[in-house]
């Protein structure tokens, strides 16, 4: 109405009004030639009608490589909020939390061929008159479907039972590993994200994919500029290691206590190596305190979360790379929308919805809500760092497989070329994982790498 002051976002762009100016008005205007010479004669700024946004969202983008912060917003206006949603709301990641689980099933025996069960089940609860009937978002069930197929579709139900599978705890143990401190429930719903976490965490729980398994250490200040206009870069933290002086007196022994000493000692590792043997993961073996989850796997997770960009729920952000793997979020009556997504060099994480928890609105799925916004941001990440492939560590091949059942491919339709650790792909006797060993006592591992011992 006139008088009422409206909010608008002017683009950069001056126009002549001609384009814009509604036929009706040259029908009752035309016949005035000054008035008509007068805007044909005059140029405008270009300007959409804005408004102040209900919903709040957060953004995270960091290198996977350096750690370096690309960028952070931790709300829609910092002069109305000074909360940062990025680093101190936490919220249920939904399905976005998805893809730790399928991560965590790729280190104990399952490959992105292995099948899982999209059926109705019923899980026991507290006692023996509750039980939880979980449901998969379109209240469908699809029966048997693929590892890679279940976490494209973001399905419920298979992430359920794979979680059932291989234990809340390995699952709480991975989390730790990777040095998130969050507290996850000791139940089967963490599968569907119930439990609340920080963007930032979130997103560098999934820079271990693009950094080849690798800790990402975070950085959020590279250099400082001093009084005189001088550039002071910051050095690496090293952690003196300073030798003081024992002044404890050392106890003398003799060569025979020594010995019988040693031997102890000795004897006491040998059974320490046997019994950890017996339990060993042999995706385990190289991981250090930077090297926190397999290279192989790592590679093997870009390549099904690209699936989920190219084939699955994050199909709206295909069309900017070939190179890029996401997951998107949404939990329950759509109070919270993520998306998670990561380039060969960005990682970043969008959230929108409400600080009080009201619904964003029917339908406002992670893909549809926070996507739009990760998208617009990662084209301009790809144009600034390049767009590239993520490269395959050794021990990785290549097999072509039924994309339905996961087992090798013969021939007909549903051909399509899976990336397994060599010595898992289907086919190899290997690919019992729960016996590292084959029938003749050969192990299968070497430099933890696995390979067909026939």
């Amino acid at each position: 109405k006139p008088g009422d002051i409206v909010l608008v976002q002017i683009e950069d762009k001056i126009v002549p009004p001609t384009k814009y100016i509604n036929k009706e008005f040259y029908s009752i205007y035309g016949k005035m030639p000054k008035l008509t010479k007068t805007l044909s004669e005059q140029n405008f700024y270009l300007a959409e009608l804005d408004q102040e946004p209900d919903a709040q969202g957060a953004l995270i983008s960091i290198s996977p490589n350096t750690g370096e912060i690309i960028s952070m917003v931790g709300g829609s206006d910092f002069s109305k909020s000074q909360f940062n949603r990025a680093v101190q709301s936490n919220r249920q990641p939904g399905s976005a939390f998805k893809p730790l689980i399928y991560a965590v099933g790729l280190e104990n025996g399952y490959t992105a061929a292995s099948t899982l069960l999209d059926s109705p089940q019923a899980l026991g609860g507290v006692d023996d008159s509750l039980s939880w009937k979980p449901r998969n978002y379109d209240g469908d069930f699809k029966g048997t479907m693929t590892f890679r197929h279940a976490l494209e579709e973001s399905r419920n139900i298979p992430t359920i039972k794979l979680l059932q599978d291989v234990g809340v705890d390995k699952m709480i143990d991975f989390v730790k590993r990777v040095g998130i401190n969050v507290d996850l429930p000791q139940d089967l719903s963490i599968s569907l994200g119930s439990f609340g976490i920080n963007l930032l965490d979130l997103v560098k729980l999934y820079s271990i994919f693009p950094n080849g398994g690798k800790l990402t250490k975070l950085k959020s200040i590279i250099s400082i500029k001093d009084r005189n206009g001088e550039v002071q870069f910051l050095k690496e933290e090293q952690e003196a290691k300073t030798v003081e002086n024992d002044t404890t007196p050392v106890s003398e022994q003799t060569e025979e206590e020594q010995t019988k000493e040693d031997q102890i000692v000795k004897t006491e590792n040998v059974e320490t190596v046997e019994k950890t043997e017996e339990k060993i993961n042999p995706f385990h073996v190289n991981l250090t305190d930077t090297q926190v989850y397999d290279a192989r796997l790592a590679y093997i997770m870009t390549n099904l979360l690209k699936g989920v960009v190219q084939h699955g729920t994050g199909r709206r952000a295909s069309d900017i790379s070939n190179y890029i793997g996401g997951k998107t979020g949404t939990t329950n009556n759509y109070v919270d929308a993520w998306f998670l997504g990561f380039s060969a060099k960005a990682v970043t994480g969008v959230w929108t919805g409400f600080d009080n928890n009201q619904t964003l609105g029917f339908g406002e799925t992670g893909s549809k809500a926070a996507l739009p916004i990760w998208k617009e941001f990662m084209q301009k990440a790809i144009a600034e760092f390049g767009d590239m492939d993520f490269n395959s560590p050794s021990g990785i091949v290549n097999v072509a497989i039924n994309s339905k059942t996961g087992e090798l491919y013969q021939e007909g339709p549903g051909r399509f070329v899976e990336a397994f650790v060599e010595g898992t792909e289907p086919g190899t006797k290997s690919e019992t994982f729960d016996n590292p060993e084959n029938e003749e006592g050969i192990s299968i591992l070497d430099s933890g790498d696995f390979y067909n011992a026939q």
